[in-house]
């Protein structure tokens, strides 16, 4: 009888970590903060360390074990966006690239499945019924087997990365619990931090949300993410065409501002962070005593959109706006290219 083909191992390739350095990534960071946030000096330590140390078999691409002290702190500086703090989440998320980027009516209609499995209304799935349901894209493959029976089987990426994905935001509790709508308020994360904004509205209310027709930015390109389709996926522009106005809640709203804050007293870790919180809390409550309110305490959205003072938040909101931490380790990568290029002339013409 034929021994069975050795199983799937997965190759590294350029700066694209493999998903067991991520789960290895993943692990030390929710042991120094399961909440997901941390001080940005700790995570330049942490990031540091983790790409100076050689684990075997399974050591970080050559590009990640030369990072210098100044790159570590740009991919600092991407994350934490001018704040004292890092969400590490967000930082797994972006260098889990690459993956199929999810368009607003795919995250929408992921959101809708979750909502039509969850019977209790709870907004929680465990991992059982998060495999069932699925995300926007699939583990499918259509690799075949290899013919030499000493050949490992191919490796699903795509597969192993929707099971990441569900450890990287499930609540760090036995069984692990996932917020779906908060996973998917990470995906709508987007190069242009104000796209991501109406995106993570959009998730949050359930339905797309249309810009204020004079709001005209273009949508900047994430050169990073070249394996994944471009995204011609705009805001929509209201055409008059929906007559039903949607509304929100002021914790709706809140919730889309403090995404990430984490949920173990992260916010009152970090003074900035809670000033800011607090703060947020009562422009909004102002804004909202403002507003015609319904009975349930919720407002017009397209009018919130327009308020002065709502709409200088949304130009000031940095939250939804997915780091390329790829376009740095690809110049990173290039200087060490133009480096040993450089030394290699220098030899040879020793």
């Amino acid at each position: 009888m034929p021994q069975p083909p050795p199983p799937p191992v997965e190759s590294a390739t350029g700066a694209t970590l493999t998903i067991s350095q991520l789960c290895r990534l993943h692990k030390q960071f929710s042991q120094v903060a399961p909440g997901g946030l941390m001080s940005t000096k700790l995570f330049s330590e942490l990031l540091m360390d983790l790409t100076s140390v050689t684990l075997g078999d399974d050591a970080l691409p050559s590009v990640w074990m030369h990072l210098s002290l100044s790159e570590v702190q740009d991919i600092t500086s991407a994350l934490s966006d001018g704040s004292d703090y890092v969400n590490w989440r967000k930082f797994l998320l972006s260098v889990s690239c690459p993956w199929p980027y999810p368009s607003l009516p795919e995250l929408l209609r992921t959101l809708q499945r979750f909502k039509d499995t969850d019977d209790s209304g709870s907004g929680i799935v465990h991992q059982e019924l998060y495999s069932q349901v699925g995300l926007w894209f699939t583990g499918d493959s259509e690799d075949t087997d290899p013919e030499d029976p000493t050949q490992n089987l191919p490796f699903n990426r795509l597969e192993h990365l929707i099971r990441f994905f569900f450890h990287l935001f499930a609540e760090n509790t036995q069984p692990p619990r996932l917020d779906y709508t908060d996973m998917l308020l990470y995906f709508a994360s987007h190069p242009n931090p104000l796209e991501g904004f109406y995106r993570a509205l959009s998730v949050t209310i359930g339905r797309p949300v249309l810009k204020p027709p004079d709001d005209d930015r273009l949508v900047k390109s994430f050169p990073a993410m070249d394996a994944i389709e471009e995204t011609t996926e705009r805001i929509m522009v209201n055409d008059g065409g929906d007559t039903e106005q949607p509304t929100i809640t002021l914790q709706e709203v809140l919730r889309v501002f403090q995404h990430g804050a984490g949920d173990d007293g992260d916010t009152h870790r970090f003074r900035q962070l809670e000033r800011g919180a607090n703060h947020l809390h009562k422009i909004m409550k102002n804004i909202f005593q403002e507003m015609i309110r319904d009975a349930l305490g919720r407002v017009s959205l397209p009018a919130l959109l327009t308020h002065p003072i709502f709409h200088e938040l949304i130009e000031d909101c940095q939250l939804y706006k997915l780091s390329d931490i790829q376009d740095i380790l690809e110049k990173t990568k290039a200087t060490q290219m133009n480096e040993g290029d450089s030394v290699t002339t220098s030899s040879t013409a020793s």
